[in-house]
């Protein structure tokens, strides 16, 4: 991470937070010892691959285990091939197809995983929110966490928030509008 932040790939984000328990107990943590990559998310992962052979756009549709390797083969029928070791990041049950014909143990393991919803929306002020937190975890309600998004290092002056709906409420309104969530999940974070 060090060596991360003295090329300028993540920077410390430190602020102060929110943060609301269930009970509705309000109280501030100082978010020391955190990062993140600048000027956007995706900067760290584009940096680490950089020295990688990265085929976007590829859709694996099978894994071989040819003696000492891996090969993958995509859903054109092309191999990709030669690979000492594979990481496989597809959700549960696209992993567990894949997986099914050469890790039988490990594909039955991924049938008990189960997800859940998170509703997130983006919203864009005229104004900065009067609030001197950089970032809201609510354990009530609808909102699970909410951040400004121009607190993080190189990310501009418009004001920005992130806000995560928590599960339970995401589940239970996964299929309103999605102008309703928003502006359902804007009311809320004025209240908060």
């Amino acid at each position: 991470v060090e060596g991360w932040r003295q090329a300028g790939h993540v920077a410390p984000w430190d602020g102060h937070d929110l943060k609301i328990e269930s009970d509705g107990t309000r109280g501030e943590a100082l978010a020391e010892g955190r990062y993140v990559p600048q000027p956007r998310m995706s900067s760290l992962t584009r940096h680490l691959a950089e020295a990688v052979d990265v085929r976007a756009g590829t859709r694996i549709t099978e894994i071989v285990r040819d003696g000492g390797t891996w090969s993958l083969v995509d859903e054109a029928g092309e191999t990709h091939g030669g690979f000492d070791r594979g990481v496989v990041t597809a959700p549960a049950e696209q992993a567990q197809a894949l997986l099914e014909p050469v890790a039988p143990a490990m594909a039955g393991r991924l049938a008990d995983v189960a997800y859940a919803p998170c509703l997130a929306v983006m919203m864009r002020f005229d104004q900065p929110l009067p609030t001197e937190h950089e970032a809201i975890t609510c354990a009530r309600g609808p909102i699970s966490w909410a951040v400004r998004n121009e607190s993080k290092p190189g990310r501009g002056t418009e004001t920005n928030w992130v806000i995560h709906a928590s599960a339970a409420w995401s589940e239970a309104h996964f299929d309103d509008h999605l102008g309703e969530v928003a502006e359902t999940l804007k009311a809320e974070l004025g209240t908060l």
